[in-house]
Formats: structure tokens, C-alpha cells, sequence
């Protein structure tokens, strides 16, 4: 059996970067083995793709298709809305000008934007009363200056919110007396 003629290192370069087939398709185009194509591009000194580079090829030509599917497309989806590490809720809302990288912002900041009808300004912060950070009702959350968000502040804040919850107790208590 005579030995297989060699392939030019010209041949080579044409079909798989200029063409950009794989070794396979290379290998089919000459009618030759897989094996046989490789070695001689390692004969021949013609540089192969990364497997990085493979793969970007091989989805472009429709051959895989690594897309994962995003948003509620996800088989993993919980309706954009999750708890962070440190327990602060964040909801899927990529239009809003304070959303992250992926999309999602802090859920208390969309609470309070929407209970006051405006955005929360440009330098503060929207702060939770009792200091439960997935506690995100409207009553429990107040935009201040991020430079006045100390202690002192806070505790004012808070006092005049206990005053407001103790009026509407004794009003509560009132009302259920008069039944």
C-alpha cells in the first residue's frame, strides 16, 4: 500500500482558517483521515483554534447552540425577585436608571419610588425603620441624605416614627373601646 501523499501547509491554512472548516471538514474535503489531517498540520507548523475559538465557529454554523435562556425564559426563574447574602430583596427591573449590571435593583428603593410618585434623589438613601432589611412596607421605609445617615439621625427618624405608631394605637384602642 503506498504511503498517503502529504498536504501543503498552503492546502492546509486555505481550508481551515481560510475556509474556516474544522480538521473533520478538512478531513472530509481530502478524503483522508482525521488523524491523518492532524498530523500533518502538526508536520506543517499550521496553528490550531483554541477550544474557545471552536466552539464560537461551531455556533455560528449552527452546530451547537450553548444560548442559556435568560429571564423568565429560565427554568430557574423565581419571578426576578431574590434575597441577597446580606438579606437586602432585589427585583428584576433593567429599564430603572439604578438597576445593577444583570438588572435588578433594591426592592425597598422601588417601594418607596412608588409610594411617593417620584425617584428617590440623587445622594440619598431609603432606610429601614425597624432595621428588618426584607421588611419593605411602605410605613417602614424613609429616603434620607446619605450624609445624615448616621445614628443620630436615625434615632430621630425612629422616634418620630414610634410617636406616629403610638397615635394610631391609642386611636385603635379608642375605637375598640366604643364597640
Amino acid at each position: 500500500m503506498p504511503a498517503p501523499k502529504p498536504i501543503s501547509k498552503d492546502t492546509l491554512k486555505a481550508l481551515y482558517w481560510g475556509e474556516t472548516l474544522s480538521v473533520r471538514e478538512v478531513a472530509e474535503r481530502l478524503g483522508r483521515p482525521t488523524e491523518n489531517v492532524r498530523l500533518w498540520m502538526k508536520r506543517q507548523g499550521v496553528p490550531r483554534r483554541s477550544s474557545a475559538d471552536g466552539t464560537r465557529l461551531a455556533e455560528r454554523k449552527g452546530l451547537i447552540n450553548h444560548h442559556r435562556p435568560t429571564g423568565s425564559e429560565n427554568p430557574r426563574w423565581k419571578g426576578g425577585i431574590y434575597t441577597r447574602p446580606d438579606g437586602y430583596v432585589l427585583k428584576h427591573c433593567p429599564e430603572h436608571p439604578r438597576a445593577g449590571i444583570r438588572g435588578y435593583v433594591l426592592q425597598h428603593v422601588l417601594v418607596w419610588e412608588k409610594s411617593h410618585g417620584r425617584p428617590v434623589p440623587e445622594g440619598w438613601l431609603v432606610h429601614h425603620l425597624n432595621g428588618i432589611k426584607d421588611d419593605n412596607r411602605e410605613e417602614n421605609l424613609a429616603a434620607i441624605p446619605r450624609k445624615l445617615h448616621s445614628t443620630t439621625t436615625l434615632l430621630r427618624i425612629c422616634r418620630e416614627r414610634i410617636r406616629k405608631l403610638e397615635g394610631k394605637i391609642r386611636r385603635l384602642q379608642a375605637t375598640k373601646r366604643l364597640l
